[in-house]
């Protein structure tokens, strides 16, 4: 099954060097390797949420540490597509 990429227009744009960045584009499903040195089966970290994005958006994690909340939580909402329980609730079913 294909995936179709999602877009998420930010409600608050990011400057990163001399861009302004106004959506984040998720453009594949995530893979194992995406979770690599990171703790969701225990509880999440805004650092490990943090990088989950960053390695899903193709964006550098400084532009991440940028986004509003209340554009990061359309992102987790979008991840928690993939990882509802883990991301959510931040206990695996």
């Amino acid at each position: 099954m294909s995936y179709t990429s999602k877009t998420i227009v930010l409600d608050t744009p990011i400057t990163h060097g001399k861009e302004e960045i106004v959506e984040l584009v998720i453009a594949r499903k995530p893979t194992i390797g995406d979770l690599r040195g990171l703790r969701l089966a225990s509880d999440p970290t805004p650092d490990d949420m943090m990088e989950i994005a960053s390695r899903i958006t193709g964006q550098p994690l400084p532009v991440i540490r940028q986004v509003a909340l209340d554009d990061f939580a359309k992102i987790m909402e979008v991840l928690g597509d993939f990882f509802p329980s883990i991301l959510t609730t931040g206990q695996s079913a």
